[in-house]
């Protein structure tokens, strides 16, 4: 039984038992092309730096690295989005990767140009390769890693922020917030002058058949998996399984729900009727009829777990959300929600000395989420659209605008300007 303010759940389920294992069956051709190509370069590499997800530190990691790319490379497991993961099992987790042989472990926040976990990295790396047999690589100069990992841990984030970070260098590869992005072995990449260390760019690799179910659910659930193979309800369901479990019951005030529950229909019935999400189908008589939108209400609840927004230590440490529904990218942005956007950014100025640190992301990573930030900048130092998309190129040369949005920065200009 357990007890939120006074609040009473009984009979919690202790067992998950609703997906079937093809449900997690996925190796597309470019993942067995691409681990044709990690084997064909191996012999040119000297280190392997591997890129899981802290918040599964144990499942869902590809065992066949170990057989057919790792080998006697020296080897580091980079474990990321620890800012979204509980740390207070770390130990816990470096424990158990050393019985299987991992002694290199580094707990990151990519999001973090700060984080001393990814700083260290680089040179571990270097030290690693310098104290190891380099076969027939002995005569080579300059030093060559390879970035493996299964899909959308930040592989390609990894190797642009080394390059910011030691070359002071734009991006190399391109990034996303869904699994498959980079889908074959790149060229090398440079990562650094002294020494001279490249690195080689992966798609993300799962086993060919997921046998552990959970391993796959864990899987899904933190993104690696494209959320519509194991189905939106399901990986929902196994998350609100997974919370009452953990007694971690911050979803109830966060969706707005009237109590914990264990029935994931009652769940997305509330959250959709909250966000009044609803749909139209007809019923076995032909009659049209509205019912909940549960895939959407399913969506939401699994954003919000991968954005973070759910547990205390948010709140603890003075982080703020603020969620937009935007359009499709082809489709002029809504004006008010900019203008929501861009007041919500003001409210972390609190002076020219005492700046804080916002987040702007969208499911693609460069086009909403640029336009709401060129409305940030218009208004802030009077900036015409051109001035600061110009500027957030500077910054970032991936930027990319269609016309619906050069459109939305010009109406948002004209509006500031009266």
């Amino acid at each position: 039984m357990a007890s939120l303010g006074g609040k009473v759940v009984s009979n919690l389920r202790d067992k998950f038992r609703i997906i079937s294992k093809d449900s997690v069956h996925w190796f597309p051709g470019h993942m067995r092309k691409g681990l044709r190509q990690m084997q064909q370069n191996l012999k040119n590499v000297d280190c392997v730096i591997e890129v899981h997800d802290a918040r599964v530190p144990i499942s869902g990691r590809c065992r066949d690295f170990r057989n057919t790319v790792s080998g006697l490379k020296p080897h580091i497991l980079v474990l990321n989005k620890k800012d979204l993961a509980d740390l207070t099992r770390a130990e816990e987790y470096r424990k158990a990767l050393a019985e299987e042989g991992f002694e290199h472990v580094i707990f990151t926040n990519f999001k973090n140009q700060k984080c001393q976990g990814m700083q260290s990295i680089l040179p571990l790396a270097i030290k690693l390769i310098e104290n190891s047999p380099r076969y027939n690589r002995a005569e080579s100069s300059d030093f060559s890693a390879m970035i493996i990992g299964v899909p959308n841990v930040g592989k390609s984030s990894l190797i642009n922020r080394l390059r910011n970070k030691h070359l002071h260098r734009g991006n190399a590869t391109a990034v996303g917030g869904v699994p498959g992005i980079t889908r074959s072995v790149l060229t090398k990449i440079k990562i650094s002058e002294k020494p001279p260390v490249f690195v080689l760019d992966t798609p993300g690799i799962l086993t060919p058949y997921v046998r552990d179910v959970f391993s796959g659910l864990k899987l899904a659930l933190v993104g690696c998996l494209q959320d519509h193979l194991v189905g939106q309800e399901i990986i929902a369901d196994f998350l609100l399984f997974w919370l009452n479990k953990q007694r971690k019951f911050e979803y109830v005030d966060q969706l707005k729900l009237s109590q914990p529950n264990d029935h994931i229909l009652e769940v997305l019935t509330e959250i959709a009727i909250n966000l009044n999400k609803t749909k139209k189908i007809r019923n076995f008589d032909g009659q049209r009829i509205v019912r909940p939108d549960y895939i959407f209400a399913a969506e939401h609840f699994i954003r919000i777990f991968r954005n973070g927004e759910l547990g205390p230590e948010w709140s603890k440490n003075g982080v703020q959300f603020l969620q937009l529904s935007t359009t499709d990218i082809f489709e002029t942005p809504c004006q008010e929600k900019l203008e929501k956007g861009v007041n919500f950014i003001n409210k972390f100025r609190v002076d020219e000395k005492n700046l804080g640190t916002v987040y702007v992301h969208c499911k693609a990573g460069r086009t909403r989420s640029a336009t709401l930030v060129g409305c940030y900048l218009m208004k802030r130092h009077g900036w015409t659209p051109i001035e600061a998309v110009e500027f957030m190129r500077s910054k970032r040369s991936h930027i990319l605008l269609h016309t619906a949005q050069w459109n939305a920065l010009k109406t948002f200009h004209s509006r500031i300007k009266n």
